[in-house]
């Protein structure tokens, strides 16, 4: 038996129905075994997905069916957080973060989480805030791609550092992201001396004493130096006869003492 059908066109302006046919030129019935011939057109205002319905309304009930517009999302691996490890104060790391999109085609975006950090960049592909330099700031990426994105760190305080980005997608998805550092400080300390261990910071001294040694003979003593700071630190022992702030230098004056290592 023949029913009638009508149906109400999508709500949105993305999806618009062209053209559509019934098997009857006259009539919207269709027997049983015939069927409408609908040709829908799709016009997308950016890279976002899109969702819409077209409503079929019979003489007994009614149905919906649903359209969806979608393209392949990018797939990217990006390490979070951004770790730009410790630097002195004053000094600068410099670190590559590797960017690869395993999905669709996509362009990308930082921005502050801050607005009032956004609005202070001049350089429309570099991000600075805080101790933090990034850059590029935007980029695209198509499948299968990769970029690099490097980050430098220039602290100025000591501690752990970090700021927060945001990484916007052209499909209108967004993700948090963080820097973050270390700014450290020069922290050396003598925590033991022939095995007895002492609190320099609390008492520091400046004099090391030997027992009375006879003519040829050795006297040692064995300080130990503990490195607080996170960053390796080369280190050159010197010795003197007197102590002058003035003077400094790589090479050892003739004296009856030695250090080592030096």
């Amino acid at each position: 038996m023949s029913k009638r059908i009508k149906f109400i066109p999508p709500e949105t302006d993305n999806f618009t129905i062209k053209y559509f046919k019934f098997p009857s030129e006259e009539t919207g019935d269709i027997a049983p075994g015939m069927s409408l011939l609908m040709s829908i057109a799709f016009t997308a205002p950016s890279f976002a997905d899109f969702d819409d319905a077209i409503t079929f309304v019979t003489e007994e009930s009614s149905f919906k069916i649903p359209m969806k517009a979608r393209r392949d999302p990018p797939q990217i691996s990006l390490t979070n957080p951004m770790d730009c490890l410790n630097s002195w104060l004053g000094d600068r790391v410099d670190m590559a973060f590797r960017c690869v999109n395993t999905g669709g085609d996509g362009g990308f975006k930082f921005f502050c989480e801050k607005d009032e950090d956004d609005s202070k960049q001049t350089d429309p592909d570099t991000i600075r805030i805080g101790s933090f330099t990034l850059n590029p700031s935007e980029f695209y990426l198509y499948q299968g791609s990769a970029i690099d994105i490097y980050v430098s760190f220039n602290p100025d305080k000591e501690g752990k550092l970090e700021e927060n980005l945001i990484l916007a997608c052209d499909n209108q998805t967004s993700e948090f992201y963080k820097l973050t550092g270390y700014g450290a400080m020069m922290d050396l300390d003598i925590i033991a001396v022939d095995g007895k261990e002492v609190n320099f910071k609390e008492n520091p001294f400046e004099t090391v004493y030997f027992d009375n040694t006879n003519p040829t003979s050795e006297s040692k003593r064995i300080i130990r130096v503990k490195n607080n700071s996170p960053i390796l630190v080369p280190f050159h022992w010197s010795i003197y006869k007197q102590k002058n702030s003035q003077k400094i230098s790589l090479e050892n004056e003739d004296t009856h003492y030695r250090v080592s290592p030096a």
